[in-house]
């Protein structure tokens, strides 16, 4: 079987219907009771590479994966885990971008951090039960609201409010004690329009590596008011987790005796015997609150408006040790403490037309952030301890977006896209090293166009060429002292698509040359954030393939493969992208409302650092998962078994020679219920 696999690399899912049913290829039917922002969302007749996660499918993965972990399947996608579950930190590259490249939507709003630009899975804990699709866009890709994409696009849009009452449970057990356990209620839709879901999850995992222990839980509320002219959905989603660190990563030699060894929170006692701080932790709340109003003028003329808050608090705990000049230990216990606020509003006019479909949009964001640092024990002064820093940040971005997408003839379409943002960002304060004021202003200016032309209903040629920019993030200021430049990417997409009645493919071929590009240097700072610098040019070239076949109705197989060159010009290859990363799935139907899938991935060799040191180099791996799923009358039973064949690997690390091993065969099943 794992030869059957290797072999089927090389070929994702990709819909077969792409045209076969749609009589005008051009036309966008709208529902009127959707809420969410669409304009920054693609289909098949836009040129740009995209994939697109359904809701059964992300109800039919894993209970305690990340969103990370389920896009892995995705064309030129890389996830990883530090702690070997999803529940803990998550890590997901798209064409080798990381997340600081990648602008993750919920609803229209970004939710990348203002200030670190990354979004921190495991800070939203089962959100993949909350959403009903995620979108991926693989380059610039088109314009949103915040944060401007520069690589890729994770576009999420949450569930609706129910059309009917609803009572549903999902309870898993896995590996590792690894229990989650969800409660859904929806009220259904009254005769007026209204309708309300909620939703609570909790979650808990010792986790595969030592201290790597989860404790998590989420709720999500959705409240809606549907009317001929005006919908209005109100949401709240909060996400609370407790986890012990897992970011320090562990040596080749560690891992050779112990693949579970985890060096977090370990010091001496008074004996010289090795223990370990078990509250050795991070801890962390955010909430979003959301209000979308959609005001429907005709049927070709809607207006979406969006006000978003988010708040974020918590801390993460560690002990330190050092050696006293008499050789006693001095020992303490400190806690890196964060507080932001994030608010957005924006409005935006979508024109839907049987040629013309245009979106223009302006928003605004305010960021405000406060980090201070605290001893709360130590074992050799009863003198009050003063704060270790404390800083604060103040971030303004503001901007707007014109897209537009026009039949010019019956087969070729043309696509433009125009974004402004103006960033405003502040960082003063004091920390251990002394003090620090940064000022930066930024003005972006980020054009996209394409053109795709529809040969007949099942081949697409489409191209497309796109300029982005990217202001550095807080820890790229601070590792450089302030002395840092904006980045700046040239993408340049030229793809085909086939959609046959039983087989589908699609091949896309991107340059994306960058100029000032801010590269990790494989090194990671004391919080555990990349260390990046800046360097003159650089590029990403390569070419995806995708296809699926289903040649009956019992039997689907899906494949793909991205093959890249990743390069610093004259220095070496970029960190963290492999050449090679490939992906098969094979899907048995034996009933109605039973399946089997069976799929492996391939990630071919990475360096840790932009020199191409063998020393810090990440083999490549090839990792099998069995995913079972049964429906029957209202019970629904899923059995996840991953990494099938039992594979040693590590998918991760930094330079030094720190890395992050994976476990090996590992299981979860869950059973759901529904009550209609």
């Amino acid at each position: 079987m794992k030869k059957l696999l290797i072999l089927l690399l090389g070929i994702s899912v990709f819909p077969f219907s792409a045209f076969a049913d749609d009589p005008d290829p051009f036309t966008v039917h709208e529902r009127l009771d959707s809420i969410i922002v669409s304009a920054h969302r693609v289909d098949s007749k836009t040129p740009v590479a995209h994939s697109t996660v359904e809701k059964q499918a992300l109800k039919g993965a894993s209970a305690e994966s990340s969103i990370p972990t389920i896009l892995e399947l995705l064309p030129s996608v890389v996830a990883t885990t530090e702690g070997g579950t999803g529940l803990g930190y998550s890590r997901i590259t798209i064409r080798g971008n990381d997340a600081t490249r990648t602008n993750v939507t919920f609803n229209g709003v970004t939710i990348n951090d203002a200030e670190s630009q990354q979004v921190f899975w495991v800070n939203l804990p089962t959100l993949q039960r909350y959403l009903n699709s995620v979108e991926v866009q693989r380059g610039i890709g088109t314009s949103s609201a915040g944060t401007g994409a520069f690589g890729a696009s994770v576009n999420m849009e949450s569930n609706p409010a129910s059309d009917r009452f609803n009572i549903s449970t999902d309870l898993s057990y896995g590996s590792f004690n690894t229990f989650v356990g969800s409660v859904f209620v929806s009220t259904g839709k009254t005769a007026n329009g209204f309708g309300a879901d909620a939703a609570y999850s909790y979650s808990h995992s010792d986790g595969f590596l030592r201290g790597g222990w989860s404790n998590l839980n989420s709720g999500f509320v959705t409240m809606s008011k549907e009317g001929k002219k005006h919908n209005f959905t109100l949401l709240y989603l909060i996400g609370n987790q407790r986890t012990g660190i897992t970011w320090n990563g562990v040596t080749a030699e560690e891992i050779a005796r112990d693949r579970r060894f985890n060096p977090a929170g370990m010091h001496f006692d008074e004996n010289r015997n090795v223990v370990f701080y078990e509250n050795e932790s991070d801890n962390y709340q955010q909430q979003h609150v959301q209000l979308h109003h959609k005001y429907v003028i005709s049927p070709n003329w809607n207006v979406v408006s969006t006000l978003n808050y988010t708040r974020g608090d918590g801390f993460y705990e560690n002990y330190h040790q050092e050696l006293a000049v008499n050789n006693l230990f001095r020992d303490s216990v400190t806690r890196s403490n964060m507080g932001n606020n994030y608010y957005v509003l924006m409005s935006t006019v979508n024109y839907i037309g049987n040629r013309l479909r245009m979106s223009a949009s302006l928003n605004g964001s305010v960021y405000g952030g406060n980090h201070w640092g605290t001893v709360i024990w130590k074992n050799y002064s009863t003198a009050p301890s003063p704060e270790l820093y404390r800083n604060n940040s103040f971030k303004a971005d503001y901007g707007g977006f014109v897209n537009a997408r026009y039949n010019l003839t019956g087969r070729l379409v043309a696509w433009g896209d125009l974004q402004f943002r103006h960033i405003d960002y502040n960082l003063r304060g004091l920390l251990e090293t002394g003090d620090i004021d940064y000022s930066f202003k930024y003005n972006f200016v980020n054009p996209k166009a394409g053109l795709l032309f529809n040969i007949n209903s099942r081949n697409t040629l489409y191209a497309s060429v796109a300029i982005g920019h990217k202001e550095p993030s807080r820890t790229d200021i601070l590792e450089a002292g302030g002395d840092i430049k904006p980045e700046t990417m040239f993408d340049y997409e030229l793809g085909y698509r086939l959609a046959l009645d039983r087989f589908s493919f699609e091949g896309n071929i991107y340059l994306m040359e960058y100029k000032d590009q801010l590269v990790t240097t494989g090194k990671i700072d004391a919080d555990g954030y990349m260390i990046k610098e800046n360097v003159d040019k650089s590029f990403r070239r390569g070419v995806e393939l995708a296809a699926g076949w289903a040649p009956v109705r019992f039997f689907r197989l899906d494949a793909n493969a991205t093959f890249s060159i990743n390069k610093v010009v004259g220095i070496g290859d970029l960190s963290y992208s492999p050449s090679a990363v490939a992906m098969a799935q094979m899907t048995l139907f034996p009933s109605q409302g039973s399946y089997i899938k069976l799929s492996g991935k391939y990630i071919g060799k990475q360096y840790c650092d932009n020199q191409s040191t063998e020393e810090y180099a990440l083999p490549a791996y090839f990792v099998s998962n069995l995913e079972c799923g049964l429906k029957w009358k209202t019970l629904e039973f899923n059995l996840n078994v991953n990494n099938l064949f039992n594979a040693k690997y590590v998918s991760y690390g930094y330079a030094g020679g720190y890395y992050f091993p994976q476990p090996g065969t590992n299981f979860s099943f869950a059973v759901r219920f529904s009550l209609k």
